[in-house]
């Protein structure tokens, strides 16, 4: 470019250009098709950190949405409006006040209405009873599969998420879908 010629960029500053963009952008339809490979939601369980190698870790290709002490109340905000190949969703181990099941149906009606299936639900260790009977309840009533883990040195958290990897890799394969 010679130096007497200014791009109307230059003019415009950032606001301007911004501006622009948004004037010539058209609106996102309501539901994707497929936008990517996978969704993992919910609590720590499911998250990339901090626990090293964290579920979602495991999946660099998925769209993760978790958060350390996400109630299932919070993470019923989590499903995005597209359509994914599969699903993984841990809930239920930040739940105290007994919401689990009213929560865990929400989330399985919103993955439903955006076909996001299948889906796979990571039980809540044994020390969240009541937690993991709602999950085990809600995947029974849809047929989803559930996946269980043997709780690390705190009750809550995997031992191992390599091995809560492999029963969720399983799952999938069983229903002829490669992880």
């Amino acid at each position: 470019m010679s130096d007497d010629k200014v791009p109307i960029f230059a003019f415009l500053g950032v606001a301007g250009v911004l501006a622009m963009a948004a004037c010539t952008r058209q609106a996102p339809p309501a539901t994707v098709e497929i936008i990517g490979p996978c969704l993992v939601i919910g609590d720590s369980i499911a998250s990339r950190w901090p626990h090293p190698g964290g579920l979602g870790g495991l999946y660099p290709d998925c769209y993760v949405n978790a958060i350390v002490g996400r109630p299932s109340e919070d993470i019923v905000k989590a499903p995005p409006p597209f359509r994914a190949r599969f699903t993984v969703v841990s809930t239920g181990s930040n739940d105290h006040d007994g919401k689990t099941y009213s929560a865990a149906e929400t989330i399985r009606r919103k993955l439903a209405a955006t076909r996001s299936e299948p889906v796979i639900w990571v039980l809540p260790s044994a020390a969240h009873a009541s937690a993991r009977s709602a999950v085990e309840k809600i995947a029974r009533d849809h047929g989803d599969a559930t996946v269980d883990f043997e709780a690390g040195p705190d009750g809550t958290h995997p031992r191992s998420y390599a091995a809560l990897a492999e029963g969720v890799n399983a799952v999938l394969k069983s229903k002829g879908i490669e992880p």
